[in-house]
This record gives C-alpha cells, sequence and structure tokens, in this order.
C-alpha cells in the first residue's frame, strides 16, 4: 500500500479504514459527483465514501502477488 498516494483515482484499489469493518480494500468509482467503494465480490454492496460512517483513505493498493 502506497500511502503517499491517497487521493481518489476511478475504478483502482485502496486500501480504506473503516470503524465498523477496520482495515479493507476496495475499488474506488466515482458515481455522478461521489466516490463508492465497491468490492470486486458482487455479494458485498457498495459503500459511499463520506455518507454517514467516516471512512478515511490508508493508500492505494499496489501490489497483491502480482502487479495491479
Amino acid at each position: 500500500v502506497s500511502t503517499s498516494n491517497r487521493d481518489p483515482v476511478d475504478n483502482q484499489l485502496f486500501a480504506l479504514a473503516s470503524p465498523s469493518e477496520g482495515m479493507i480494500v476496495k475499488r474506488l468509482v466515482r458515481v455522478g459527483e461521489h466516490w463508492v467503494a465497491r468490492s470486486d465480490n458482487r455479494d458485498y454492496p457498495d459503500k459511499p465514501i463520506n455518507d454517514g460512517e467516516p471512512i478515511s483513505i490508508i493508500g492505494r493498493a499496489i501490489w497483491m502477488g502480482a502487479k495491479l
């Protein structure tokens, strides 16, 4: 995780801190004016960013056993 790269980029993977879930890795997707955290596993719904529960961006995921 590159903690120096915390600005959201559409359709890229980021490590996030969620008060209810701890650290999670999700794909950030821009939907209109808002950002959502989207799981590659379709069984999990999108999580709005900065809408209700505060979610912090820790950094961009740049490696997971293969280049992303």
